[in-house]
């Protein structure tokens, strides 16, 4: 499964249920502005981000895997905040270790 580390969403700029179209339009936008042979003070790691969030985003397999991603992340963070509310810091700390 590829790394699906970050927001690729924020990345290009486009809301969570951004249409293939908008996330088409955002990239080009992005890559016009940003690319490194074009605008040298640009950083070429922020360029390869954005080709990485077009590429995953534009993928209708990929953008499914990354958005069950987003949902399980989102999942264990509300899991995490309802065992706080119940146990002492100390256990919710170890638990928290144990499951990531």
């Amino acid at each position: 499964m590829p790394d699906f580390s970050g927001d690729y969403f924020a990345v290009l700029g486009v809301p969570s249920g951004a249409s293939l179209d908008e996330i088409r339009r955002a990239y080009r936008q992005l890559a016009k502005d940003l690319h490194p042979d074009i605008n040298p003070q640009q950083s070429s790691e922020r360029f390869q981000r954005i080709y990485e969030a077009h590429l995953i985003l534009s993928d209708g397999a990929l953008r499914r895997q990354y958005d069950q991603s987003l949902a399980q992340a989102a999942a264990m963070q509300a899991f995490r905040q309802r065992v706080r509310g119940r146990m002492p810091d100390d256990v919710v700390s170890t638990v928290a270790r144990a499951v990531e």
